[in-house]
């Protein structure tokens, strides 16, 4: 491959893309690849169309955005010039008719299936109905509303409901790199006159103040004097790079994300001076840091270009938030930085979530992690984090800590435990547990034990067990430990059954299981693929194979397989997530463990690995 931008790059486009993969359709280039966004080719920015040529002959049919076909032109007329076409070098630097004809050929075919030369109109009048159609634009709009992410919620600041704002001043501030003053007008607006809430223009007698925050780094067609700057600053001090190698220089520049970002301690400071709260909603266009925003507030929501009104209706509990992150949040610059020969301090391809294993330990904390922000609630801004509020307007909604957060360090950490239950089986239980394995692996699982009384030890609670859930079970994103129940010891190996208590586990809630050694004998590596592919199954009352925590009445068995020595001992650890509500269910459905819409038949399937797995 050149070391050229996509468009450019005949290795990806024409060898790979089209001869290796047979692609047939027709490639159309991103916006502004000519000029100075000519990655790989900026050496000629002055010459166009040596870039289209190059482009369109690497494989690209449309340049994408073009509406001046002079430089297309001109190179085309390049391969009538015997002047030009003499050296055998300049081929890729002109167009060719054939080529031309390649190129048309391909988008012609496209809008010939599409019927656009036999008509290529459509009613004006009835566009605009469907646009227009109500039910389109609810689901616009509960899409937007869906998409804002709770990350921080100390103390319940939020929802700001009207009993909360009575009698309560608001100050309302938009911070944006340019300092867009028609858009905090139109903020203040949006909660003023839309919403009926006291706004202030003087944050020193605000009992709220909101911040709505957008940063930028660079813009659509010059990049920054350095690297994309990921911090939330204002003139800060970084450092040059050479834009032929891609390596940092020894100068240095200022860069502003957020013009007047110092702003944001200052009111923050000033209104908890006076009693008040402060919330913040960050747009995310990239994975910013957020110690200049997250210190100083008491809620943090992010956004993704997310319309005002749909946060604004997460903020006043208009709507419970269900949004969780799609990326992960860095911690600071250390854990981006790039040395002096261009390498960074983690492999570039390795996603957000997954960094730490790559960090140096000297950038790891006492969870061994480093990469994430963490906030001052001690969670972790990784890729499925998001918490969720209580709503007025909509009661399912009701976790009020978050079932999806991962080494959540704070005391109020669900520490409820449940006593292991015995469960007395019959031979058509015992059958039914077998066939259920059977069916899931397709192996027979030979002796079923029961649990009994000699065999249960110390209740154990989630609290209790903190550090050691923290440094063995690696529980996944997503997952939240919420029952550690009594030690169990296995006299030997086999599939056992016990019941487990659901009173604290919320309805929906996906489960899975998680054996933590008492004994030591397993490995930090087999506990960390404790819950992945597994061998246990969790069963309702009548035996139906269920993923999900059912509804009140209802109990829930567990079969595990134990592969272990003799007397070896085990807390089983249960560990959830709360399944997203389902449009039935937010218009009134059943509230029931099958909030999918369908049976509990239709639920089976086993979850989770149990360390060791032995298959006869």
């Amino acid at each position: 491959s050149d070391a050229v931008g996509f468009a450019y790059n005949k290795f990806f486009i024409t060898d790979l893309l089209r001869n290796t993969m047979g692609f047939k359709g027709y490639i159309n280039s991103d916006t502004g690849i000519l000029g100075n966004m000519a990655w790989g080719m900026t050496d000629y920015k002055d010459d166009p169309a040596l870039q289209a040529a190059y482009a369109i002959n690497a494989g690209t049919d449309i340049i994408g955005g073009l509406t001046n076909t002079t430089s297309l032109k001109e190179a085309y007329e390049r391969s009538l010039s015997d002047d030009y076409t003499a050296n055998a070098e300049d081929e890729r630097y002109y167009l060719t008719e054939d080529r031309i004809d390649e190129a048309a050929g391909r988008l012609l075919k496209e809008e010939f299936e599409l019927g656009l030369f036999e008509n290529p109109y459509r009613d004006p009048d009835e566009a605009t109905e469907i646009i227009n159609e109500a039910r389109n634009k609810e689901i616009v709009y509960e899409a937007h509303q869906k998409s804002v992410v709770l990350l921080k919620n100390v103390n319940k600041t939020l929802p700001l409901t009207e009993k909360k704002l009575e009698g309560k001043k608001v100050y309302v501030d938009y911070f944006d790199q340019a300092g867009d003053t028609a858009s905090l007008l139109a903020l203040r607006y949006a909660f003023s006159s839309d919403r009926g809430i006291d706004v202030t223009e003087d944050y020193t007698e605000a009992d709220y103040a909101i911040f709505f925050i957008s940063p930028s780094s660079g813009n659509y067609s010059t990049a920054t004097a350095g690297f994309l700057e990921l911090d939330i600053c204002d003139g800060k001090t970084v450092i040059n790079v050479d834009q032929s190698t891609g390596l940092p220089l020894t100068t240095t520049h200022e860069e502003t994300t957020v013009k007047n970002a110092g702003n944001i301690k200052e009111i923050a400071d000033t209104v908890h001076a006076n009693g008040g709260f402060v919330i913040a909603n960050v747009n995310i266009t990239l994975p910013w840091l957020l110690g200049n925003v997250e210190p100083y507030v008491d809620a943090l929501t992010v956004g993704f270009d997310t319309f005002t009104d749909a946060t604004i209706d997460v903020i006043t509990g208009k709507y419970s938030p269900t949004g969780v992150l799609p990326l992960t949040l860095p911690k600071n610059d250390a854990v981006i930085s790039v040395d002096q020969d261009g390498v960074c301090i983690s492999p570039n391809d390795v996603p957000g979530y997954d960094k730490d294993q790559y960090l140096p330990s000297s950038l790891l904390d006492e969870n061994e992690k480093g990469y994430a922000y963490r906030d001052s609630e001690g969670n972790y801004y990784e890729s499925n984090f998001g918490l969720t509020i209580a709503s007025e307007t909509d009661p399912e909604q009701t976790a009020e800590t978050d079932p999806k957060k991962t080494n959540d360090t704070t005391p109020e950490q669900p520490a409820d435990s449940g006593e292991v239950e015995i469960i007395s089986l019959s031979d058509e239980d015992i059958e039914d547990v077998k066939g259920a394995i059977k069916d899931k692996y397709g192996i027979d699982a030979g002796d079923v034990y029961e649990i009994n009384e000699d065999m249960i030890g110390d209740l154990n609670s989630v609290s209790s067990l903190k550090s050691e859930i923290e440094s063995k079970l690696n529980i996944e994103n997503g997952y939240e430990a919420k029952l550690a129940l009594n030690t169990l010891t296995f006299p030997q190996s086999g599939y056992y059954v016990f019941g487990i208590p659901i009173d604290n586990l919320e309805v929906g809630a996906v489960l899975k299981l998680y054996m933590l050694s008492v004994d030591g004998e397993v490995s930090v590596k087999s506990v960390n693929s404790a819950a992945t592919t597994g061998e246990f199954v969790f069963m309702n009352s009548s035996n139906e194979k269920i993923e999900t925590v059912p509804a009140e009445g209802e109990e829930i068995r567990v079969a595990v397989y134990v592969d272990t020595t003799e007397n070896s001992s085990y807390i089983p650890i249960v560990a959830t997530t709360t399944s997203k509500p389902t449009a039935a269910r937010l218009e009134g459905g059943s509230s029931g463990g099958c909030n999918t819409g369908l049976s509990a038949l239709s639920l089976f399937a086993v979850l989770g690995l149990l360390v060791n797995i032995k298959r006869r």
